[in-house]
């Protein structure tokens, strides 16, 4: 099979761990137009301190771990070639920005996505929503993270108007990994709340009265979203390498 069609059923299959309201239709592979590309995304990048326990999950579970590093994607597919417009991108980005400022995010529920019987694909929700998708008891939508994540991507999207080829609905999530069906889901979910209840204690540095409140408590990784990334790759078996990052004026 050529190497072009390869891609094409590569890309469709990595997606179908999806529900079908987030599935791109394969017409977005073989039309996507020529000033956009499925190699280049603006993505939001958790930071170091955090990634331990995601990559530890995401190196066992998620067939993109080598190509993709964790992220939020923003938008994908992005402008062609990006690393050839650097400053262009740069500027525009901060126009979308708006005086917008930094803001801190939690993640702290995992929850997947069914497809049927047989595929699922487990992830990270940003604050504001538990593992069921009910509010968090005790959370202000209007100012949680995820909120704050969809005001951005909203902006950004304005922005970037041309880059139209993806017209879901947008969801803020951090993919961990794919699982073979629902129990095997449920399993992975309980692998993640483990793992990350495990980094969480041994970030723990408190009294001995805050360290047991935390033992009792739900598990959350801490990130402060202060940037925006502009990523690409040479193909898509590439794995993808930050082009651009750009930081937030000022913090709030």
């Amino acid at each position: 099979m050529p190497k072009l069609i390869n891609d094409v059923f590569a890309r469709a299959f990595s997606d179908l761990t999806l529900p079908r309201s987030f599935r791109q239709p394969m017409s977005t592979f073989l039309s996507l137009p020529a000033h956009l590309s499925h190699e280049s995304a603006l993505i939001l990048l958790p930071p170091s301190t955090i990634t331990a326990p995601i990559q530890s999950i995401r190196s066992v579970h998620d067939r993109n771990y080598k190509r993709w590093p964790p992220h939020i994607k923003l938008i994908y597919p992005f402008l062609s070639k990006p690393s050839t417009q650097i400053h262009t991108l740069r500027a525009r980005i901060r126009e979308a920005f708006n005086g917008c400022g930094a803001f801190d995010v939690e993640l702290r529920g995992e929850e997947y996505f069914g497809n049927g019987q047989k595929n699922c694909s487990v992830h990270l929700a940003p604050d504001g929503r538990d593992f069921d998708g009910a509010a968090i008891a005790g959370s202000d939508r209007s100012f949680s993270g995820r909120t704050r994540i969809e005001g951005l991507q909203r902006s950004l999207q304005a922005a970037f108007a041309e880059c139209d080829a993806d017209n879901r609905a947008f969801e803020a999530y951090l993919t961990l990994g794919q699982a073979r069906g629902h129990d095997a889901a449920k399993d992975l979910e309980k692998e993640a709340v483990r793992v990350m209840e495990d980094f969480c204690r041994s970030q723990d540095v408190g009294t001995e009265a805050e360290n047991q409140k935390n033992e009792n408590s739900t598990w959350g990784l801490h990130w402060l979203v202060d940037r925006v990334v502009v990523v690409e790759r040479g193909g898509f078996q590439d794995p993808f390498e930050v082009v651009a990052e750009v930081l937030f004026e000022k913090s709030i």
